[in-house]
């Protein structure tokens, strides 16, 4: 009864997770040059949660900050890794931490042109007494710097 159970949320999670992918494609680098909606320091770009996917454009010397949210299930914790860019030549990391809550903070400053992909992953933390599917969701934010 549990392996049917812990089955059944794997594949609603992998489900949920091919859904957001298929509702949130991939947009043009102009249209997120800034995104709007999460507080951070003033003239940097802050991403969150919902950001996923996206392209955004930053000038040289920019301050990027990543703000990921962990989510908080019946009998589980969905945590982050520190987020990680791809070319730390192009946007390198200044900090970052993972809160005991599951929560994720790095900040990265635009050093040179280019492209780096900003990348972190979430997983399954289980509640004393409850297991966890098998799954990782990615979550990646392509970062042009010019």
């Amino acid at each position: 009864m549990k392996r049917a159970r812990l089955l059944a949320a794997a594949a609603a999670v992998a489900a949920a997770g091919l859904a957001l992918a298929a509702t949130v494609a991939p947009s043009s680098p102009a249209a997120h040059a800034r995104p709007a909606g999460v507080a951070g320091v003033a003239g940097a770009t802050v991403l969150s949660n919902e950001d996923n996917a996206r392209t955004v454009i930053v000038p040289s010397g920019e301050v990027v900050q990543v703000r990921l949210k962990a989510i908080r299930g019946e009998h589980e914790t969905w945590v982050w890794d520190v987020p990680a860019a791809s070319t730390p030549a192009v946007l390198p990391r200044t900090s970052g931490t993972v809160a005991p809550n599951g929560d994720a903070d790095a900040s990265f400053r635009a050093r040179a042109m280019g492209r780096s992909a900003l990348a972190a992953h979430r997983h399954c933390r289980p509640d004393r007494g409850h297991v966890c599917p098998q799954v990782v969701i990615p979550w990646m934010v392509t970062v042009i710097v010019r």
